[in-house]
């Protein structure tokens, strides 16, 4: 296949290899609608999702996603309960995607490893552009 067969995302994973993302969300709708917004977008590549702490910890180890996008409130529990630990489960760098526009609890989610935070109330090009900041921060700093 040559360049001239291919659609403009095509050339551009040719060129460079898709931002890898796993979405951690309790609400299939949100987590369904995300992957369309995601997968739609030049560059990205929705390579899982999950609805809870086990699953997402469990796909974050054998995925081994560049950028996981995670709800930081789950039906079950926080995710700052278990922030530490997915953070730990592989390479993939944690952006918080949140309803909350607390301070005190985007603070500590990144006290416990995220790496950038994104309220949901934003226009979606904010979470775009944060997703691409922190993956291209993860490649400077290898």
């Amino acid at each position: 296949m040559s360049t001239l067969d291919c659609t403009p995302n095509e050339i551009i994973e040719i060129i460079e290899p898709p931002i890898r993302i796993l979405i951690v969300e309790d609400c299939r709708l949100e987590r369904d609608m995300l992957r369309l917004l995601l997968e739609n977008q030049p560059g990205l590549q929705v390579v899982a999702d999950a609805a809870d702490r086990a699953h997402a910890i469990a796909l974050a180890a054998s995925e081994q996603p560049d950028v996981i996008l995670l709800d930081l409130q789950l039906k079950e529990d926080t995710s700052l309960d278990f922030l530490p630990e997915l953070v730990a489960a592989g390479p993939g760098r944690v952006v918080v995607f949140t309803g909350y526009s607390d301070p005190e609890r985007h603070q500590e989610a990144l006290a416990r490893g995220a790496a950038e935070i994104v309220v949901k109330a934003q226009d979606f090009a904010v979470l775009f552009e944060a997703i691409k900041r922190v993956h291209s921060q993860a490649m400077q700093a290898q």
